[in-house]
């Protein structure tokens, strides 16, 4: 087990075989919950620091999509179900300078710092504080902070060695945990999709299958409402045909034109559009004044657009490139099946 410390800096020799059974062992036990997911993995990672160190807790963080650094992980002496949501800035503090340098940070007095610290500090009753990146291939994934040895005495600059050797050996468990959760995720996309695909070629009804691509839509995305709308070619306005979560109405007293508002945008251009916040920008129409944030994809056939599924949030910054694609993927491969249920529906209007 210690040929994983051979690619290590040459420091590293102050650590002793003690230390380095009990950090390899720590980091075995990390490796081995990377099965289980990264919530796991990340766990552990934290569980280790506060066990090698003797501290008081240890929290991990990560760089949060909206800006700032998430905890992702902490154990010790912390309200678990605080930590689940704290959020600290990316501008101040320890955890942002050592993910900014990629470098260690050790104060030994929380409350004489050498540069302001976050709020978090003061709420924890912060004694001291080490703080050491997680780097990868010489970028920094991470920041794990550990703070108040529970024997009160200072952390040693053996101590701190073995903080900065256990984040870089860490970063690798972390970033093979999050790649199997990359990989589950992809398969359980692969696998929603096949069922919309099996169920689109059987003999659903066109309101079923309209009905149970939405429902996949919304629930996939985690939205809030969402709706599904076709292009009526005789005049190229917007007609909802399917909708969840939105006033039962909508549909009788909401007509877009194509170009207007964000799905007639999505309809006239055969583009994807991704608002982070529907109140920054003009091309929103209202449907419900708890709406945040929208997703809107072209549902094509051939070179024509047939229609617009759409999903919005109550939340700012609710959709990602992830979210996207499975939208993207989700449209084209019910495409055949939903101009179908455009034509029987307008057979029966007619």
């Amino acid at each position: 087990m210690r040929s994983l410390f051979r690619g290590l800096p040459a420091r590293d020799s102050d650590i002793d075989s003690d230390q380095q059974i009990q950090i390899l062992s720590e980091i075995t036990r990390a490796v081995a919950s990377t099965m289980d997911g990264a919530d796991s993995a990340h766990r552990l990672i934290t569980e280790a620091i506060t066990s090698l160190l003797r501290s008081e807790r240890s929290i991990l963080f990560l760089p949060d999509p909206t800006g700032g650094f998430r905890a992702a992980a902490a154990s010790g002496l912390v309200d678990q179900q605080k930590i689940g949501g704290l959020k600290i800035p990316g501008d101040i503090g320890a955890v942002a300078r050592v993910f900014d340098s990629g470098k260690t940070i050790f104060i030994p007095d929380a409350n004489n710092p050498p540069f302001p610290l976050s709020d978090m500090a003061n709420e924890l009753g912060v004694q001291s504080i080490a703080a050491a990146p997680l780097r990868l291939q010489q970028e920094t994934i991470g920041v794990i902070v550990a703070d108040t040895r529970r024997d009160g005495r200072p952390f040693t600059p053996a101590d701190i060695r073995m903080l900065e050797v256990f984040g870089t050996l860490a970063a690798f468990v972390a970033s093979e945990a999050r790649l199997i959760d990359e990989l589950r995720r992809r398969n359980a996309e692969m696998e929603s999709l096949f069922d919309v695909a099996r169920h689109s070629n059987s003999e659903a009804s066109p309101e079923a299958v309209l009905r149970m691509i939405l429902d996949n839509a919304v629930e996939h995305t985690g939205s809030s409402s969402g709706s599904i709308m076709f292009v009526d070619p005789n005049n190229q306005e917007l007609v909802i045909r399917a909708s969840e979560g939105l006033p039962d109405d909508v549909g009788e007293h909401m007509r877009l034109s194509v170009g207007q508002g964000v799905t007639g945008w999505v309809a006239s251009q055969g583009l994807s559009a991704r608002i982070d916040d529907v109140r920054s920008d003009d091309r929103y129409v209202e449907a419900s004044g708890t709406v945040r944030s929208e997703l809107a994809v072209p549902i094509k056939t051939g070179n024509e657009i047939v229609g617009v599924l759409n999903v919005d949030s109550d939340h700012v910054d609710a959709y990602t490139d992830e979210h996207q694609q499975y939208l993207e993927a989700l449209a084209d491969l019910a495409a055949s099946r939903i101009r179908l249920a455009f034509s029987d529906q307008g057979d029966d209007q007619s």
